[in-house]
């Protein structure tokens, strides 16, 4: 593999296979303790792909000059010669959406993106707010130009803020939902689990059949559809327990059959003061639960 890019913010490296009539290109995800490698360059090698990875070195979502800088010279590599498939995950996955205007990626797949981090622009997004706070708006994610003909993202709808992230992404042009219920911000890891991720991989990236990669999605739940539930009431475990009963009471609305989902929001119930039940047996009564 070599380094075809290398800025102070970004790293760009590249595996180019000269049968390939098509390139990966991946986007590092956010991390602690940057400079990283890249992230996926063996589903290139497994899919007969040639290879493009870009490092962030900073955690700056990709508003840096240097991100078309890199995208460009990856657009001399790959131009008239191979398809760009771009994919990365949370922050990644954000660099994979915004770099279609810059080397005319032909499919996109986005797990868990933003959006945009700023207050500005995401006032809901709270995760991130010491980077976001001093992060500038080089590339504007609402740009006509930001989704390719083809994009496809891979989330949690029970996520709140990945689904509202995903709702702005799907104001800018058409997009294929993958939902992946209670999978939090790490779908994939859920499919790696169900042991479906080599499945997916091939039906989303090489085969680009979205009706095969839902039904992968679809598998990847447990028999109870529960594996990503109890992954979910374990992250959200830090929570006051109100506030836990205000979620896990929305849940049991939707899916009123499940008896996990019963089972804990009588658990909390249980917890909770006897101020905080009658306030939530008030508002329940009129669907103004907490």
């Amino acid at each position: 593999m070599q380094r075809i890019f290398n800025g102070t913010a970004i790293t760009a490296f590249a595996n180019i296979d000269p049968k390939a009539d098509r390139a990966l290109v991946t986007f590092a995800n956010w991390a602690k303790n940057p400079p990283r490698k890249p992230v996926f360059p063996s589903l290139a090698a497994a899919y007969g792909m040639s290879y493009f990875g870009l490092v962030a070195r900073q955690n700056h979502w990709w508003q840096t000059e240097e991100f078309p800088q890199a995208l460009l010279e990856i657009a001399d590599l790959t131009r008239d010669r191979m398809e760009i498939v771009c994919f990365g995950t949370s922050m990644g996955a954000t660099g994979a959406l915004l770099a279609r205007r810059f080397i005319g990626s032909a499919f996109t797949l986005a797990v868990s993106p933003q959006y945009a981090i700023t207050p500005q622009v995401a006032p809901w997004e709270d995760r991130w707010r010491g980077i976001a706070a001093a992060l500038p708006q080089i590339i504007r994610p609402d740009s006509p130009t930001n989704l390719c003909a083809r994009t496809a993202v891979l989330y949690d709808p029970f996520h709140r803020s990945d689904s509202r992230h995903v709702a702005h992404i799907a104001a800018g042009g058409p997009i294929v939902r993958l939902p992946l219920a209670f999978s939090d911000h790490a779908p994939l890891e859920q499919i790696k689990a169900a042991g479906h991720l080599d499945a997916f991989t091939q039906a989303a990236i090489v085969a680009n059949d979205m009706a095969q990669s839902r039904a992968n999605v679809r598998s990847s739940r447990d028999a109870n559809g529960n594996f990503g539930l109890h992954m979910w009431l374990r992250k959200t475990g830090h929570m006051p327990l109100h506030m836990r009963f205000a979620q896990i009471d929305a849940l049991s609305a939707a899916f009123p059959d499940n008896m996990d989902i019963t089972q804990e929001e009588a658990r909390i119930m249980s917890r909770l003061t006897a101020h905080q039940r009658a306030h939530n047996l008030r508002a329940g009564q009129n669907g103004k639960a907490i």
